[in-house]
């Protein structure tokens, strides 16, 4: 049985985390459900009191069965409560999904008043303090790789390149480095090994190359791919599919309130599980998980690895994408999944976007630090003198050479090297709107636009092109006369 989409119109916000809304059952997109939502009449809902609703938040709808909108409550009546998740935030619109088996029919669900209560999303915060709570069983060479080091950091393994067939042909020797001593690497007491790359250097592709060397070098060898997003995670699951990893070596786990249209690419979900009763994604049983070669999953969702009793070191390598944007405590979810020969391997920039956290008192006290860049600040990483724990990726293939050398000088002691095909990357310089640098005459990559605004809640794009084409119909009369 499918599960309802419940197109929800706010009237009025009672208060911080209660509305009442008015529901309207239908396959989107309805014309039926624009109109009301045109001629409805209903006070504006203030968004000062609105509470933070996101995609993905699990709300509880509650509403009288006898008491129909218009009409008069009469006893007895039935109390009906569900479950749904947030599919679409608007400005004044909500759109939910509710699990099939939960309540009525659609049809007899039709013009009923509900009230909605919504809750902090208090999970991830329950699966850090988890996290920390478990850290004395991490090998202290992960978490403090500075202290009682035994690995041998002078004596670099002998690595010869042309002993590896590479999947990527277009990597350079700095990627290939970085593969073939993750590759060659003894696990036991070895510190987090970092794949430093700024912008456009490519540390996704060598993070894929280095998982399909291991899974062909290693035939016992198991990889928990993660980064701190969905989005993230897909686009390493995505990549390791088109490279002919088989549903029989991968899986990738999501968590039970993701919506199943925020996949990157339809290709994954043969490489996912759902619930067949409710469409959610769920998880398999432990031993099929226990005999997949790779599991993709962001930071966060590896609590459920936990709440199956995954036993710590069953993965021999932990590659996180993008770590220099989670939270310390986030990478330590999956951390505690490490045994004394995991190999862990962080991939990202801590010069880049970090962790976001609004508290003023939690960033003052070190919250706002990521775990990529609490290592990166310790003499044993800085600088980047030990190939067999860190290499700093420098050839850029995204940017043109004159906005690379810009944030190359700023950042990175001008380092960066440009890689990329000047046909794509100087294709817009003869844009007649960019400015003429009067110093060297040539026009500048560099245009500056300031905007002033304020932050409004979307509109529906329906409203927008209908409102836009009655605009334009309005001015063609006027013309005309």
């Amino acid at each position: 049985m499918p599960a309802h989409v419940v197109n929800i119109i706010i009237v009025y916000f009672i208060g911080v985390g209660v509305v009442i809304l008015h529901v309207s059952y239908s396959p989107p997109p309805s014309l039926s459900l624009l109109l009301l939502l045109l001629l409805l009449p209903r006070k504006p809902a203030n968004h000062k009191i609105r509470p933070n609703i996101n995609l993905g938040d699990w709300v509880r709808l509650r509403c009288d069965m006898m008491a129909r909108a218009g009409q008069p409550r009469e006893p007895p009546t039935r109390q009906l409560e569900v479950g749904a998740i947030v599919m679409a935030v608007e400005q004044n619109r909500l759109t939910l999904r509710v699990p099939a088996g939960q309540g009525d029919s659609a049809a007899q669900l039709q013009g009923i008043e509900w009230l909605v209560r919504f809750s902090h999303n208090f999970e991830v915060f329950v699966f850090m303090k988890a996290a920390l709570q478990r850290l004395a069983q991490v090998p202290q060479s992960l978490l403090w790789p500075d202290r009682n080091l035994t690995y041998a950091l002078d004596r670099p393994p002998r690595i010869d390149l042309n002993q590896f067939s590479w999947v990527h042909e277009s990597i350079n020797p700095e990627q290939k480095s970085a593969v073939a001593h993750i590759v060659r690497r003894p696990a036991a007491g070895a510190p987090p090994y970092v794949i430093f790359g700024p912008p456009g250097t490519g540390k996704t592709l060598t993070v894929i190359e280095s998982i399909l060397q291991v899974l062909a070098h290693h035939p016992k060898s198991r990889v928990l791919a993660l980064a701190p997003s969905n989005a993230a995670a897909d686009i390493l699951a995505v990549r390791l599919v088109r490279q002919g990893v088989s549903t029989a070596s991968l899986f990738r786990l999501n968590w039970h309130k993701r919506l199943t249209a925020s996949l990157l690419s339809v290709d994954l979900l043969p490489y996912c599980l759902q619930d067949s009763r409710t469409g959610l994604f769920t998880y398999p049983p432990l031993a099929e998980l226990l005999a997949k070669r790779v599991v993709v999953a962001t930071c966060l969702t590896t609590h459920m690895l936990h709440m199956l009793e995954m036993p710590p070191g069953h993965f021999t390598h932990i590659f996180i994408d993008e770590a220099g944007q989670a939270l310390e405590p986030e990478i330590f979810v999956p951390l505690t999944l490490a045994g004394p020969s995991t190999s862990v391997i962080l991939a990202g920039d801590p010069l880049q976007l970090g962790p976001i956290v609004r508290n003023s008192a939690a960033r003052a006290m070190g919250l706002g630090r990521s775990y990529l860049e609490r290592l990166m600040q310790l003499p044993l990483y800085t600088p980047c003198r030990h190939a067999v724990i860190i290499t700093k990726l420098l050839g850029n293939y995204r940017s043109n050479d004159r906005i690379l050398r810009f944030f190359s000088d700023l950042f990175y002691e001008g380092a960066l090297r440009a890689c990329a095909d000047p046909r794509v990357v100087d294709s817009l310089l003869r844009w007649r709107w960019l400015p003429l640098d009067q110093h060297i005459d040539v026009t500048s990559p560099f245009l500056f636009y300031g905007v002033r605004g304020t932050q409004v809640p979307a509109v529906s794009l329906l409203l927008f092109f209908f409102f836009f084409f009655f605009k334009k119909k309005k001015k063609k009369k006027k013309k005309k006369k």
